[in-house]
């Protein structure tokens, strides 16, 4: 059985597999965003909000796109419910494929400009699906819901779990518990409940459920995939992991936060570049006494990129990378993981240095904003995917790509935390790299009150944060890799 990565649970399939459900939600209304949601968050849920893109800001009965925006944010998924809410079967029945498409395309591009990125799901209006509406999907690059759905609302309030028990009994093993309206005495919508509070008691009798080994609240992957899930798992197992790494030569302010890493239980990867005196071995043998990754990051901070491509990359390990290595071994350390300077490296120096120096881990930069005059606007990190990958790879990840913090990389805090948010709630991994650490850091370096804020949030969040040394090794990170 599989062990999840620092959280010692057993990921197994039980004997009694409880039925895998997700709550989806059709038809954007408004009541999605002010009662669902956040009804769902206090439960530790994330639902899947089916979005008819023609209907966003249609009238107060519907969300803004600012409200969905907001759901995607939180960590709920946001799929198509195509543009206009046409029946795709009939549409394809016609030889009107072309409108199909049409539907399909226009609404992801919606969604794509509202949250940063196209949806994975197409959710059919009226539940009318085919082989032809699937494969009219793939061509969109879109996956077509297909587990069983069951609407509840207006007539069936109280009946999830008889629903579930029969379902049970008849060996289903996922189920799609739909939505509409969730409060005739709100906004409305079709087949709505009567109101808030027969909502409220229709996931009250969900939660029952789940506590007691029926079922499992996962998100569409989970519901479509054979993946193992913890029946108590939920949501840890979408907990995400936030690796904070630190650069060149600031051992003494590194070590006076270590107090501040201890009160959250947080680890965090330290990579000095230059000559490695006594009193830096000191240092950071107390950082790696505390639990810390120690790497390196080369005595000359040289362009490892360029010296491999140019036919010098054993000239690179000899004058740059040996002699670190062998001033670690005065403090008996074994170097496991490297940050290259300036982010340069290439597939050649991945492969040299993993096999000669035995490096499992490469820092490298993936979006490097280093602006400081300010004169480009800034990215949009949290919705720019690049910048997250799914936990579930990380073992077989021996490059990790991170975002710089500090003011002159543009970056700033509230946007920094809504990624770590991000990548809680989805089970990503977000990599970070600054340099110092002190309370009035600018340019390159951390603010104290940043890293603490950062720490708070993921401790919030039950997330790991973790050196690279403490990370799972898979076939991909072993030496020469």
């Amino acid at each position: 059985m599989k062990m999840c990565l620092a959280a010692g649970l057993i990921c197994g399939a039980s004997a009694a597999e409880p039925i895998r459900v997700v709550l989806s939600f059709d038809d954007s209304l408004k009541d999605h965003a002010l009662i669902a949601a956040p009804l769902l968050e206090e439960r530790g849920w994330r639902g899947v909000f089916n979005i008819v893109t023609d209907w966003v800001g249609k009238s107060d009965r519907f969300m803004t796109w600012a409200e969905v925006r907001g759901l995607a944010e939180r960590g709920h998924e946001i799929a198509t419910h195509t543009k206009t809410h046409t029946n795709l079967v009939e549409l394809a029945a016609a030889g009107r494929s072309d409108l199909v498409l049409k539907e399909l395309d226009e609404s992801s591009e919606a969604i794509r400009s509202c949250i940063g990125r196209r949806p994975v799901y197409m959710c059919p209006p009226f539940v009318a699906q085919n082989g032809d509406t699937a494969r009219l999907c793939r061509e969109a690059g879109l996956v077509q819901m297909s587990p069983r759905r069951c609407n509840f609302g207006a007539g069936n309030e109280d009946g999830v779990r008889a629903l579930v028990e029969r379902l049970a009994a008849e060996g289903v093993k996922r189920i799609d518990i739909l939505h509409h309206g969730v409060s005739a005495a709100d906004h409305g919508g079709w087949c709505p409940f009567r109101n808030r509070e027969t909502f409220t008691r229709h996931l009250d009798a969900i939660a029952a459920l789940e506590r007691e080994g029926k079922i499992i609240v996962t998100d569409y992957d989970g519901m479509s995939s054979d993946r193992p899930l913890d029946r108590q798992a939920w949501p840890r197992h979408r907990r995400g992991v936030l690796l904070l790494t630190f650069d060149d030569r600031n051992y003494d302010r590194w070590v006076e936060n270590l107090p501040l890493f201890a009160k959250y239980g947080a680890h965090a990867s330290f990579f000095p570049n230059g000559a490695l005196d006594d009193h830096a071995l000191g240092q950071l043998a107390k950082l790696k006494a505390a639990g810390h990754t120690v790497g390196i990051h080369t005595l000359h901070h040289g362009d490892a990129k360029s010296a491999f491509q140019s036919g010098k990359g054993a000239e690179y390990y000899e004058n740059s990378v040996k002699p670190q290595l062998d001033m670690y071994s005065k403090i008996g350390h074994t170097v496991r993981s490297m940050a290259y300077p300036n982010n340069r490296r290439c597939e050649e120096s991945d492969r040299y240095l993993g096999a000669k120096a035995g490096i499992r881990r490469f820092r490298a930069g993936h979006v490097v904003r280093y602006d400081p005059g300010k004169k480009y606007p800034k990215a949009d990190l949290l919705h720019t995917d690049e910048v997250f990958f799914p936990a579930a790879e990380l073992a077989d990840r021996a490059v990790l790509e991170g975002i710089g913090i500090g003011e002159a990389y543009r970056t700033d805090i509230d946007e920094l935390v809504k990624c770590v948010r991000r990548a809680a709630e989805r089970d990503e991994v977000l990599v970070t790299f600054s340099h110092d650490i002190r309370p009035d850091a600018g340019s390159i370096n951390m603010k104290t009150p940043w890293l603490e804020r950062l720490l708070a949030t993921a401790r919030e969040l039950d997330m790991d944060v973790l050196g690279f040394d403490e990370l799972p090794v898979g076939g991909d990170c072993g030496e020469g890799v």
